[in-house]
C-alpha cells in the first residue's frame, strides 16, 4: 500500500528510545555533621561556633571542639535571642588504693 523507502536512518530515527540526559553539576563537598540525628558540625573554635546559623525552631545545635575538648551548644530562645553553651572535658584522675 504505502511504498516507505528502506533506509536505514529512518527505521534508526523512528525505534530509537529517547534518552534522557542528567546535566552534570559539579560535586559539592559535605559538610561535616556531628551525626544523623544530631544538628551541628566540626568546629575550631568558640568564635567559629558563634558564628554559626542554625533554626529558628528552637532546637539544639551541638558544635564539638575537637582540638579544644569542648562541646559546645546554641538554640533560640522563645525571645528570639540565642544561647551558646560550653562544655569541657575535664580527666577524673583514678585514684589507686593506698597499701598500708
Amino acid at each position: 500500500m504505502y511504498n516507505i523507502p528502506n533506509n536505514t536512518y529512518y527505521q534508526q530515527a523512528a525505534y530509537a528510545a529517547p534518552r534522557a540526559q542528567m546535566p552534570t553539576q559539579p560535586q559539592q563537598p559535605v559538610a561535616q555533621t556531628v551525626s544523623p540525628y544530631l544538628k551541628g558540625r566540626l568546629v575550631s573554635s568558640i568564635e567559629e561556633a558563634r558564628a554559626q546559623t542554625i533554626d529558628f525552631d528552637g532546637s539544639v545545635f551541638y558544635f564539638p571542639d575537637l582540638a579544644n575538648h569542648r562541646i559546645y551548644t546554641k538554640q533560640i530562645n522563645l525571645d528570639g535571642t540565642s544561647t551558646l553553651n560550653m562544655y569541657e572535658l575535664k580527666e577524673i584522675p583514678m585514684q589507686v588504693p593506698v597499701a598500708n
